[in-house]
C-alpha cells in the first residue's frame, strides 16, 4: 500500500524537470516501496513526454514513477494541474512538489514519521519551506482533508 505520493505537475518546463526528476527518484527509491511519485504533463510542446518514456520506462513499469500525459489545456492553469495530480495519487499522503523542486530523503522520512510514526492527531496539513533555495511549494496534505475541502480552489 502506497503511503505517500509526490505530486508533480509540468508544462513546457522539460529543463527543469531534467535537473529534479531523477534525484527525486533516486531519495525516493531509498525510502521503499511505500511511496509514489505522480508526474502530469500538461501538454508540454518541450519534448518533455519523449524525455520521460526514453528514461523512465522501469521506474514506470515497477510503479514508482505513474506518469500521465494530456493533450489539453492549452493553457497553464496551476490550480487544475495540481489537483489532477492530487486526485491520481493512491497514498494516504499528497505532496505537491513543483517541477524545479527536490524533495531529500530526509524531509521524506520527516513527512512519514509526522503523519504515521508519532500519529500526530488533527494535523491534515504541513506547509515545508527551504529559506536557502526560496523553494516554497511543498505543501503536504492527507488525501482525505484533500478530498473533503475539494482541492485546490480553480
Amino acid at each position: 500500500m502506497t503511503t505517500i505520493s509526490l505530486c508533480m505537475t509540468c508544462m513546457n518546463r522539460l529543463w527543469q524537470i531534467k535537473q529534479t526528476l531523477h534525484k527525486n527518484i533516486e531519495n525516493c527509491k531509498k525510502f521503499g516501496k511505500n511511496i509514489e511519485i505522480i508526474l502530469v504533463n500538461f501538454n508540454s510542446k518541450d519534448n518533455l513526454h519523449q524525455w520521460i518514456i526514453t528514461n523512465f520506462l522501469r521506474e514506470i513499469k515497477d510503479g514508482l514513477l505513474k506518469y500521465y500525459y494530456t493533450k489539453q489545456p492549452d493553457f497553464w492553469h496551476a490550480s487544475i494541474a495540481k489537483n489532477t495530480s492530487h486526485f491520481l495519487g493512491s497514498g494516504n499522503i499528497l505532496i505537491n512538489l513543483d517541477c524545479d523542486n527536490i524533495i531529500s530523503l530526509k524531509e521524506i522520512i520527516f513527512i512519514n514519521n509526522y503523519f504515521f510514526k508519532y500519529h500526530i492527531k488533527n494535523i491534515h496539513l504541513l506547509h515545508l519551506e527551504n529559506k536557502f533555495t526560496d523553494k516554497f511549494g511543498r505543501i503536504v496534505i492527507s488525501k482525505d482533508f484533500f478530498r473533503y475541502i475539494g482541492g485546490y480552489n480553480e
